[in-house]
């Protein structure tokens, strides 16, 4: 899969093994959940290929250079509101610049969250933080489908001029601010120096 680490976008040669993870489930699945979605991620030889969704994840990655100008290993106070802005940047990007390839965005994540993994042990935004090395995969994309569909309704809501408050608090408010804002000073300041519907998303998550 594609990945940021410490000012590198990392992006395989090779067959993604995610997106070979996920052909084998939704073919587990029944047809007639599925057809639909292989109809959507079938390429120009007719062959479903889940690449046409996680190669994108290029400009999720990408989004995360810019919130790292110091080129850190860890570099913000909040993982979820890292992932959250990476999502927002794939979405808007996908929307402004090639958004008949939109649908490869969309329609995973909307399936995704229609069809939750059976077992989720973490859920809240806290949790993202404090379990980030630990969950297991099938919890962690979970995640990342909720901040994709969030970051989606962002953007639709507030434009894509959103992205830029957002990056500068992430930088503003880095690493060495964990454990020095209460949850509810983190969000007074984020609704103040960002916007409010920040808040609302924290509240209603």
């Amino acid at each position: 899969m594609p990945e940021y680490y410490k000012g590198n976008l990392i992006v395989g040669t090779g067959q993604n093994d995610m997106a070979s993870g996920y052909e084998e489930m939704i073919r587990s699945f029944p047809e007639s959940m599925t057809s639909d979605l292989i109809k959507i991620y079938s390429n120009e030889l007719g062959e479903f290929d889940m690449r046409l969704f996680f190669d994108k994840l290029s400009i999720h990655e990408l989004t995360h250079n810019f919130q790292d100008p110091k080129n850190q290993e860890g570099y913000s106070m909040s993982r979820w509101l890292e992932e959250l802005h990476a999502n927002m940047g794939l979405y808007a990007f996908y929307k402004s610049k090639r958004q008949r390839e939109l649908k490869y965005i969309n329609a995973l994540v909307n399936f995704s969250i229609d069809n939750p993994p059976p077992i989720i042990k973490y859920h809240s935004l806290s949790d993202f933080d404090i379990h980030y090395y630990e969950m297991d995969p099938g919890n962690y994309g979970f995640y990342q489908m909720k901040f994709t569909k969030a970051g989606q309704k962002i953007i639709d809501s507030l434009g894509n001029s959103i992205l830029k408050p957002l990056n500068d608090f992430i930088i503003k408010y880095d690493e060495s601010w964990k454990e020095k804002l209460t949850e509810e000073e983190f969000k007074k300041k984020l609704a103040s120096e960002v916007d409010p519907y920040f808040v609302q998303l924290i509240e209603t998550w």
